[in-house]
C-alpha cells in the first residue's frame, strides 16, 4: 500500500526560498535577546476570537487550508475591529501554539480561494519560522542580530516570498486566488465587485518586472516586495517543479532552485533603489542623535538639497527602467549608471548632503548629467541598440568626477 504524499508541512525546506538560509549564515552567529513570538505588533490590539459558530465560514475556509498544507496544529482566530483604517491578517507567534488575526472585514472582501490564501500566508510564517521548520528560520531576527541593512531587506523579502508560496499551495494551486487577495488588500474592497480580470491584471503588473519599470520594494525601507514582484514572484513559483508535485496544479516546467536565482538576481537589481529618503533618514538619525524625532529627511536640510537629492532618486529609477529596454552596451551603460547614482545619494545623505546641497555649481552639474542621460534614453529607445563610443565615455567620466568631489574633506 503507497504511503500518503507528501505535504507543503513535510518539504518546508523545499518550499522555502533558497537563499533564505544563505542569508542567515550572515549573522546565525550573533545572539539576540528577542525572543520567538515577543515582537509581535498586534499583540495588544483589541480583537475578538472568533469561535466555530460565530464564523463558521472563516473557520471551514483555514480548515481546508490547512489540510492542503498538511498543518494539524489547531490554533486560535481573532479579528481586530476595522479601527485601523486597512484589511490584512497577521500571524502572532506569541500565542501557544499560534493564532492568526483578521485585521478589519476582510473575510468580506474575500471568496473562499482568496481567504484560504491569505489564511495559507500566515500558516506559512509558521511552518517557516516556528517548530515544523528544521531549524527554525532566523529571517525575523536579523537586525536584532545585527544583520547590515542590505540582508536584512533581503531576508524580508525572502521571507514573504516563502509565505506566498505555502499561500499558493493552501489555495489548491490558484494563481487567481493570490490575485484576487493582492487587489483586496490593496483597495479594500471585493474583487468581484470591483470586476477584477485576474489574468489581465497578473500580465499588466508583470510586464512592468520584465521592462525594469517597477521599484520592486514598496517605499519605507521595511523590505515589504510591490504587488507586481510579489505576484511575479508566485507566478514563478506556480510554475515550478516543486508547486506542481505538491499541487498538481501548474506547468512544471521551471525547476524551483533556478526560479529562486532568478528572484535573487532581481531583488539585488532593486536594492540600490530601494534606500528611499525614509530610510536614509532614519539612519542619519541614529547617527546624530536629536532632542526630537524627525519623521522624513536629517536635520533641516536645505531645500535645494532635499530637491536635488529627490531628483537624483528618481532620475536613478528612471535609468533602471531604461536600462531593461536597451541592449548591448546601451543596457550595460544605463544600469552602471543607475547603481552609480544609487550610491552617490546614500553618500549624499549620510554626508548630510553636503555634497548636492554645497554650492549651484553641483546642482548645475546634476542637471547637466540628466540631460546627457535623457539623450542617452532617446536614443535607447528611438530603435538604435549602440550608443557612440564618446558618449558612453563621457557620462562615465562624469560619474567619476562627481564621486571624486564627493570624497573630498571639506
Amino acid at each position: 500500500m503507497l504511503g500518503a504524499m507528501p505535504t507543503a508541512s513535510d518539504r518546508i525546506e523545499d518550499v522555502r526560498v533558497a537563499w533564505e538560509r544563505d542569508l542567515e549564515l550572515t549573522f546565525a552567529g550573533q545572539t539576540s535577546a528577542v525572543r520567538l513570538g515577543s515582537g509581535d505588533p498586534g499583540r495588544n490590539y483589541a480583537r475578538v476570537r472568533l469561535d466555530d459558530s460565530m464564523a463558521e465560514r472563516v473557520h471551514r475556509v483555514a480548515r481546508e487550508a490547512a489540510r492542503r498544507l498538511g498543518c494539524d496544529v489547531p490554533f486560535t482566530i481573532y479579528q481586530t475591529p476595522s479601527d485601523h483604517k486597512r484589511v490584512n491578517a497577521q500571524i502572532l507567534l506569541n500565542e501557544s501554539p499560534f493564532a492568526i488575526r483578521l485585521i478589519g472585514p476582510i473575510a468580506s472582501c474575500l471568496d473562499d480561494g482568496a481567504l484560504a490564501a491569505l489564511v495559507g500566508h500566515e500558516l506559512g510564517h509558521w511552518l517557516a519560522i516556528g517548530p515544523r521548520a528544521n531549524p527554525p528560520s532566523l529571517v525575523y531576527a536579523a537586525q536584532d542580530r545585527g544583520a547590515c541593512w542590505d540582508v536584512y531587506t533581503l531576508c524580508i523579502l525572502a521571507a514573504e516570498f516563502t509565505a506566498d508560496r505555502f499561500s499558493l499551495i493552501a489555495a489548491g494551486g490558484e494563481l487567481e486566488a493570490l490575485v484576487r487577495l493582492d487587489v483586496a488588500v490593496a483597495t479594500m474592497d471585493s474583487p468581484s465587485a470591483l470586476g477584477l480580470r485576474e489574468i489581465d491584471y497578473l500580465d499588466g503588473l508583470r510586464r512592468k518586472i520584465e521592462r525594469g519599470e517597477d521599484l520592486l520594494f514598496t517605499a519605507g525601507g521595511d523590505g515589504y516586495p510591490t504587488a507586481a514582484f510579489r505576484l511575479h514572484a508566485a507566478w514563478l513559483f506556480w510554475r515550478s517543479d516543486v508547486h506542481h508535485q505538491l499541487t498538481g496544479k501548474g506547468p512544471g516546467d521551471l525547476a524551483l532552485r533556478d526560479v529562486d536565482v532568478e528572484l535573487r538576481a532581481l531583488a539585488d537589481r532593486g536594492l540600490p533603489m530601494h534606500r528611499t529618503r525614509e530610510e536614509l533618514a532614519t539612519r542619519h538619525a541614529a547617527a546624530r542623535p536629536s532632542a526630537e524625532p524627525l519623521a522624513v529627511g536629517p536635520a533641516a536640510p536645505s531645500t535645494s538639497a532635499t530637491s536635488a537629492a529627490d531628483r537624483l532618486v528618481d532620475f536613478s529609477r528612471s535609468a533602471f527602467a531604461t536600462g531593461a529596454s536597451l541592449g548591448g552596451k546601451a543596457r550595460t551603460t544605463a544600469s552602471s549608471v543607475a547603481s552609480k547614482l544609487g550610491r552617490f545619494v546614500v553618500g549624499a545623505y549620510d554626508a548630510e548632503l553636503a555634497a548636492v546641497a554645497g554650492s549651484a555649481s553641483d546642482d548645475d552639474e546634476i542637471d547637466d548629467l540628466e540631460q546627457r542621460f535623457r539623450a542617452l534614453e532617446g536614443k535607447g529607445t528611438s530603435g538604435k541598440r549602440t550608443l557612440a563610443p564618446q558618449i558612453d565615455d563621457d557620462l562615465d567620466a562624469r560619474f567619476r568626477a562627481l564621486e571624486d568631489r564627493e570624497r573630498k574633506p571639506e
